[in-house]
């Protein structure tokens, strides 16, 4: 197995989004950012657009997303972030998505995700916040595999961001049947996600010619 040396930066907990883009040309750069339309996903569309990246805000309400887009085309003075709807929670809404996408992808920034207040289910039957957070993000990633193997063989790799929340445990009980999870507080231990993440490694280095890289933050 090839190991590769950990990222290191010079930035801490204080650095902004503007510390960290300082300097960089991201002229070229085509980027996804999900969960775009508030929050963290707001300021790093921002940042990346003002570097240079070509942007599509990935949101679930279209209306906010536009609203953001704007915002950013007013304070950076770069082009118009593009907008596109997804629902990370609707396995037909990621489908169309991916459908959708037709250029080369150098950066996924997986940043959406929520919170629920008790127990919600999607319409196949799934935990709302599982669904959204893990298996809808998993899913955008290997569906958009080409795309970034594309982008990746045009330029130094391709990048695949991943924004970890909280401290949560999982719990996955009654495996004859109907699926149940449980957040409950304590350490991080959201080990599906790692098990995902060395399924795309997996995938991107038995299908693809050049390897996108995947990274933690």
């Amino acid at each position: 197995m090839t190991t590769r040396e950990p990222i290191l930066t010079r930035f801490s907990a204080s650095s902004t989004a503007d510390d960290v883009v300082k300097g960089v040309d991201l002229t070229g750069v085509r980027a996804i950012v999900t969960g775009a339309s508030s929050g963290i996903g707001v300021e790093t569309a921002r940042a990346l657009t003002a570097a240079g990246a070509d942007v599509t805000l990935a949101v679930r309400n279209t209306t906010a997303g536009d609203a953001v887009a704007q915002m950013i085309e007013e304070s950076t003075g770069a082009n118009r972030p593009r907008v596109l709807r997804l629902d990370l929670a609707n396995r037909a809404s990621v489908a169309r998505f991916v459908e959708a996408w037709g250029d080369p992808l150098h950066l996924l920034v997986n940043n959406a995700g929520l919170v629920t207040g008790g127990l919600e289910r999607t319409r196949d039957g799934w935990e709302l916040q599982f669904a959204t957070n893990h298996l809808g993000h998993f899913a955008l990633a290997v569906g958009l595999h080409d795309a970034l193997a594309a982008g990746s063989s045009g330029r130094d790799g391709a990048r695949i961001v991943g924004r970890r929340r909280g401290r949560r445990h999982l719990y996955l009980q009654d495996p004859q049947g109907t699926l149940r999870l449980r957040y409950a507080e304590g350490r991080c231990s959201t080990w599906l996600r790692a098990m995902c993440r060395w399924s795309l490694l997996w995938i991107y280095s038995t299908r693809a010619s050049t390897s996108p890289t995947l990274t933690r933050s």
